[in-house]
């Protein structure tokens, strides 16, 4: 082998190994938003992406835009401000960074949802949202407009929340736990424009254990009454007759 292609080998290998090294020196940024995913129409929402402390320039990029929606320059992290929350500012979203050679891979994607563009559905629950511990309840959603598609929140925090989507079906079979939920209804063709949240439905599960132990202490306080009475009664009937027995015995003698 000429020396020629011995050097082009070893530069080969070299640039190969430090292609890797930078790829995986290119940790995966965070991207979620304040206050949360789901924002009412008009109302302002802020973007944050993070990354590594090397990352020094990142990129917002709304999928379906031609180009990063913004930049900015930052140490560590970045947020991109949504002044009002439209239909055009609805979408999926990823951001990215840049350090000292190359742009990173993309975030995970964040679905931004506006809410609020048509009245609020109702939410219950079947068959009542006061519950016995182990029953099962579900959750039904229902609008006045011919939505095919549902969300249920869980509320759990002032910023934190669960999420179940469905398709056509509106009832949310749950496990049965103490929780307040809220509910969604949207268009499978536009599933990012959301009505406005159904009111608040508080679930409340109560031991039947308490109830039992009722029952049994009453049964039991009951029983006792019982037997003290009848106790009490002999007790009489014993004291009446030595009394009598007393007054024929004082009456022999006289």
């Amino acid at each position: 082998m000429s020396p020629s292609l011995i050097a082009l080998v070893c530069f080969a290998l070299c640039l190969s190994t430090r292609i890797k090294v930078e790829a995986g020196s290119s940790s995966q940024p965070f991207l979620w938003a304040k206050p949360g995913p789901l924002i009412p129409y008009g109302d302002p929402v802020t973007l944050w992406c993070r990354g590594p402390p090397g990352g020094h320039r990142y990129h917002l990029w709304k999928e379906g835009s031609s180009k990063p929606k913004s930049m900015h320059t930052a140490e560590g992290g970045a947020e991109f401000p949504i002044s009002s929350m439209t239909k055009d500012t609805a979408g999926n979203y990823y951001c990215f960074y840049h350090n000292q050679f190359h742009w990173s891979v993309s975030s995970k994607p964040l679905k931004l949802v506006v809410t609020g563009l048509y009245s609020k559905p109702s939410l219950s629950a079947l068959p009542s949202p006061k519950l016995a511990s182990g029953q099962k309840v579900t959750l039904c959603c229902q609008s006045e407009y011919k939505f095919d598609s549902f969300a249920l929140i869980k509320e759990e925090g002032a910023n934190s929340s669960q999420l179940w989507e469905s398709r056509v079906q509106a009832d949310f079979p749950i496990p049965a736990e103490t929780a307040a939920y809220r509910c969604y209804s949207f268009h499978s063709r536009h599933p990012l424009l959301w009505t406005a949240p159904s009111d608040r439905l508080e679930l409340r599960v109560t031991d039947a254990d308490p109830q039992d132990y009722t029952i049994g202490n009453l049964i039991r306080l009951s029983l006792a009454g019982l037997l003290l009475l009848i106790l009490g009664v002999f007790l009489a009937e014993a004291w009446h007759s030595r009394r009598s027995h007393q007054e024929a015995a004082q009456k022999a003698l006289i």
